[in-house]
């Protein structure tokens, strides 16, 4: 017995041995070195190489990747490289994750950083001229549906537009402002024209301005939350130039409140000349400064070219609609009392309609309007429970009076005093205006409520009498 006991552990101890001897040697003098230790995929993914190389390699080494991430997968370990491949990211941001190199005789695993961006675009094969452009628009994801849309260089800089959110908080309220005025919801609103899906082949705009730096810029969006899902992708151009002449214009006004008198002398020039004028006290209100003044002039005749233009009118009939020839007195109608306005002239070619000079920009302030002795009357001639019939008899035929016609509750909801209600009124809303005698059908009234009518003299926009007032209540539903 002792002599199989004593065998039988010599015979284990040649099988440990041999187990032993199958292993390599660790050593702790191997590494591994990585070539690249950050990978980017795109959105679509893909395929990318890892390149390592082996510093003191052992015999039996091996080469390994290891990741937790579901969408990073490893398709071959060759002696130099390892390829991983990438699932397309159909998720809402950039992702990333960790994957281990690790050599088996080495002490240590060595990190590779992998990203992967979300769905972009491309902007390509760009066409421009002096006032239009072609180019295609390429979703990486083509079931994504996005926002397309054009800007330019000055509208950013006016409404301080220069991140991601602040672009897209001014676009999101101004998509719920025209869905709620078309009593349809953000969905809808979308659906209809406003958001793509897919790629836009020849996207073409034109009448644009050609002083003007021009970006193009696309996001995807929750087509029912309207919440913004990728980055804005940004793609920025310029229009070939129209060369300028050196064109200049005189004008002359004259004040007779609320009208001014405009005398344009065109020195010498006899072709189109475009003509408007603009309140600063509003544009400033809204842009701050003036830095803008000649684009948004520019941009006041592209607009008019644009709007006319979709309506299927060819620019030189634009031309002619829209713009003047030669000297000429015009009168500017119903502008603002002691308010300040610039006016702005500009040459325009006729057949294109292409500006062909720099704006001539002067500017002015209207003359304050008198207090004016008018008096208003009213008759309440026919009450139903729906409809009243007033008659507003002012004592100077031809002199502009206004009128608010409110519910006596609404009215008081809008201040403390008629002056302080009015101010706010008309923030809101705008006043009607007649002259002489009228008679008003007042229809869709509400049943046993008060209502007032309320009238004053109105030049210049602005109230130049006391306030009259009329007051009336429609009879009981029958």
């Amino acid at each position: 017995m002792r002599t199989l006991i004593l065998r039988l552990s010599l015979l284990l101890s040649v099988v440990v041995a041999v187990a032993c001897q199958s292993e390599p040697t660790p050593n702790l003098n191997s590494a591994i070195e990585i070539e690249n230790n950050i990978i980017s995929f795109g959105y679509a993914g893909g395929k990318a190489d890892i390149g390592f190389s082996i510093i003191n390699p052992t015999e039996g080494g091996k080469v390994e990747a290891t990741t937790s991430a579901e969408w990073i997968g490893v398709e071959h370990i060759g002696e130099s490289s390892i390829t991983i491949t990438a699932t397309p990211n159909e998720e809402n941001e950039e992702r990333t994750a960790m994957l281990i190199v690790s050599y088996s005789n080495a002490k240590d695993g060595y990190p590779v950083k992998v990203t992967q961006s979300i769905a972009g675009f491309s902007f390509e094969n760009l066409q421009v001229e002096p006032t239009s452009f072609t180019i295609d628009i390429l979703p990486e994801n083509k079931q994504g549906v996005y926002i397309l849309y054009l800007t330019t260089e000055s509208y950013l800089n006016q409404s301080n537009l220069y991140d991601d959110e602040s672009l897209y908080t001014d676009d999101i309220e101004y998509f719920k402002l025209q869905a709620s005025l078309q009593n349809i919801s953000l969905e809808e609103y979308l659906n209809n024209g406003v958001a793509s899906r897919g790629d836009v082949m020849g996207y073409h705009r034109e009448y644009l301005s050609p002083n003007n730096k021009f970006m193009l810029y696309a996001y995807y969006i929750d087509i029912k939350s309207g919440e913004r899902l990728s980055p804005i992708s940004r793609y920025w151009f310029t229009l070939e130039e129209v060369e300028l002449e050196d064109i200049a214009f005189d004008v002359t006004l004259e004040n007779d409140a609320p009208n001014v008198d405009i005398t344009v002398d065109t020195k010498g020039y006899e072709g189109a000349y475009f003509m408007n004028f603009v309140d600063m006290e509003d544009y400033l209100a809204f842009f701050g400064d003036d830095s803008n003044l000649s684009n948004y002039a520019l941009d006041d005749w592209w607009t008019v070219l644009n709007v006319f233009s979709s309506r299927g009118e060819n620019p030189a009939t634009i031309v002619e609609d829209w713009c003047y020839y030669g000297g000429g007195t015009y009168r500017a109608e119903h502008l603002k009392a002691d308010t300040p306005y610039a006016i702005y002239l500009f040459a325009i070619e006729e057949s294109t309609g292409y500006v062909i000079s720099e704006p001539n920009i002067f500017e002015f302030r209207t003359d304050p309007v008198p207090m004016s002795d008018l008096e208003i009357d009213f008759t309440v001639n026919e009450l139903t429970p729906t409809t009243a019939s007033v008659t507003i008899t002012p004592s100077i035929e031809d002199y502009t009076y206004g009128f608010i016609l409110v519910s006596l509750k609404d009215w008081e909801y809008f201040g403390s005093t008629d002056e302080e209600r009015f101010e706010n009124y008309i923030e809101w809303y705008a006043v009607e205006t007649r002259e002489g005698e009228q008679t008003l059908e007042i229809s869709d009234l509400e049943p046993r409520t008060d209502y007032l009518m309320l009238a004053f003299g109105y030049s210049g926009q602005t109230r130049t009498t006391q306030f009259f007032r009329q007051g009336f209540q429609t009879r009981p539903a029958q």
